[in-house]
């Protein structure tokens, strides 16, 4: 889990102060729902192994919640092949542990 928490610390520090606009560009990989897909990807990973751990499922709810604010309220939305990807990329962890050479630590 310090992964997805590494990444959620990301997450909350790349967030501009409040009443501050957005960046229009963020380098690759460093936008604040960069971090936010990968906090996500490690804790459904850690779901995938541990899956009766009630705090694990609480917290991909609140990220989840974290990610509709982010894309709702704030404004900051990716493109539908982004989601596209993600959702098949959801879909293989679900038939295998580890995708795309992401690792994650549980």
């Amino acid at each position: 889990m310090a992964a997805a928490d590494a990444a959620i610390n990301k997450y909350f520090d790349s967030l501009p102060a409040p009443g501050v606009a957005l960046p229009s560009h963020y380098a690759t990989g460093e936008s604040p729902f960069d971090h936010l897909q990968q906090a996500l990807y490690c804790v459904a990973t850690a779901i995938k192994l541990k899956a009766k751990d009630a705090a694990l499922h609480l917290q991909l709810g609140m990220l989840l919640e974290e990610q509709f604010f982010l894309e709702n309220v704030i404004g900051f939305k990716r493109d539908k092949v982004f989601h596209l990807l993600i959702l098949c990329s959801w879909i293989e962890l679900d038939s295998r542990l580890l995708i795309c050479g992401r690792s994650c630590d549980v």
